[in-house]
């Protein structure tokens, strides 16, 4: 009877004791905090009272004094919040805490993410990179992009791991500014890429930095090919100054063999007979290919005005025009290759004449000195007004004064 009388007691004050206000500490089981009972509703319990941290009622993210450790290898699974210095979830999974995610991932209590979010998606323009760069990692599998970069403090997911992941002449490095590591570095041809910014070419053609992508980035005509087998990256050939073998490999049709040795380019020439005449094939070191040099008289053969002094290549020959509106004092442009032996300018004040016939003025004036010209008067008679005809030295023709 002694026995059954101390426990009867024991058990009372025990029912007592749970029939008070006073909520006992649970963080154990509902993953609350401890402390006094804040009364939120939505969590009535069998004995009528309003208890928020039992077992059901939905996490509010209240800290507790559980704090977790970083030793935490997988899911927390103290009740608290964590810590800065708490990894998370490895999977980036949510936390059994209901705490924010280390992820910036939206949080399953509803409540606001490390960003300050409400949770949810804050419409943040996406920069085309993995969202997990930068964060803590301990193996590649850790990282979408499955490079784990170890550096001096937790590991990082990045772009690369050792400078083997980069192309040739690049390096991984890790970026404060950035917070995880990239490879770095500029690649000369024929190194491996992954972008442009990696090529000193700023061609980055199917993992080689190469010359070109197309043709539209050759130039003197030349055509972007593929190459790979041969020089190692997409090159440029049939331009002006790349390599050729024959005049068929480039655009301009001449294969120029330069003095000194080296490769044949291709060129704007390849002998002096592809030039105008008095003109001359020759090679420009700093160019890179041959191209005609020198300036053409009048009756030199041409392919174009640029090779003539006077800046006209009629009919393959450069002469004083190539047309009516070359020509001064009204003149004509004249076929005269078998006279002069070039396109002359014809019956225009100061051209050469030997009757008034001649003349588009119908005048032929007989200087003391030279050949007769085209003038406006030949005689004082032919000027009005009892004007004198006399020769302008500067027009080269005789004017009425």
């Amino acid at each position: 009877m002694r026995v059954r009388l101390l426990f009867t007691p024991l058990f009372l004050s025990a029912a007592l004791f749970a029939a008070c206000g006073t909520d006992a500490p649970t963080a154990g089981l509902d993953g609350s905090t401890s402390g006094p009972d804040t009364g939120v509703p939505g969590d009535a319990t069998t004995d009528g009272d309003a208890e928020p941290n039992d077992l059901g009622t939905r996490d509010l993210g209240i800290r507790d004094t559980g704090t977790s450790s970083a030793a935490d290898a997988g899911d927390l699974h103290d009740a608290g919040t964590s810590s800065a210095a708490d990894a998370g979830s490895r999977d980036g999974g949510p936390r059994r805490d209901g705490g924010p995610r280390l992820d910036g991932g939206p949080r399953l209590d509803g409540g606001p993410d490390r960003d300050g979010g409400s949770g949810r998606d804050a419409g943040v323009s996406d920069t085309g990179l993995p969202d997990d760069l930068g964060d803590t990692c301990t193996e590649a599998a850790d990282c979408s992009t499955n490079y784990c970069f170890a550096r001096t403090g937790p590991d990082v997911c990045s772009l690369c791991a050792v400078n083997g992941d980069c192309g040739v002449q690049q390096r991984c490095a890790y970026s404060g500014d950035r917070g995880y590591a990239a490879c770095v570095g500029t690649g000369n041809l024929g190194a491996s890429c992954n972008t442009d910014q990696q090529c000193a070419s700023t061609h980055c053609n199917q993992g080689v930095c190469s010359e070109c992508f197309g043709d539209a980035d050759c130039e003197g005509g030349g055509t972007c090919i593929d190459d790979r087998t041969g020089v190692g990256y997409f090159s440029c050939t049939g331009g002006l100054g790349d390599a050729c073998q024959q005049g068929n490999d480039c655009g301009t049709g001449f294969c120029f063999d330069p003095p000194g040795g080296g490769p044949n380019r291709c060129s704007e020439c390849e002998v002096n007979g592809d030039c105008g005449a008095q003109r001359s094939c020759e090679y420009n070191i700093r160019n890179g290919y041959a191209s005609c040099v020198g300036t053409g008289a009048l009756g030199n053969i041409c392919n174009n005005g640029g090779q003539c002094e006077s800046t006209f290549c009629a009919g393959g020959v450069c002469s004083q025009c190539e047309g009516d509106g070359d020509c001064t004092g009204g003149g004509s442009c004249i076929d005269d290759r078998n006279g002069q032996g070039y396109y002359v300018c014809a019956g225009g004040l100061g051209n050469v004449c030997t009757t008034g016939t001649d003349c588009n003025s119908g005048f032929c004036y007989d200087p003391p000195v030279g050949s007769d010209r085209c003038s406006e008067c030949e005689t004082s008679q032919d000027c009005p007004n009892n004007g004198t005809c006399a020769p302008n030295l500067q027009l080269t023709y005789a004017v009425c004064y």
